[in-house]
């Protein structure tokens, strides 16, 4: 079975109906530039809903990839 022209048309239409649905929504990802103001205070009040005790001993960070 050989495609017609109207068959060939329509794929067309919607190929690039779809290829503007997905172009839509796509933003440029902006360059991120880190602050100069030098060492920040943080301070953690809850961990999954439980405060935190504070203490003078430091609290293990995992850090992942």
């Amino acid at each position: 079975m050989k495609p017609d022209l109207y068959t060939k048309a329509v794929l067309t239409a919607i190929a690039g109906c779809l290829v503007y649905l997905v172009v839509q929504d796509v933003t440029p990802i902006k360059v991120a530039h880190a602050q100069s103001g030098g060492v920040v205070d943080v301070n953690i009040v809850k961990i999954d809903g439980t405060p935190v005790r504070y203490s003078s001993a430091a609290l293990p960070v995992k850090i992942a990839r």
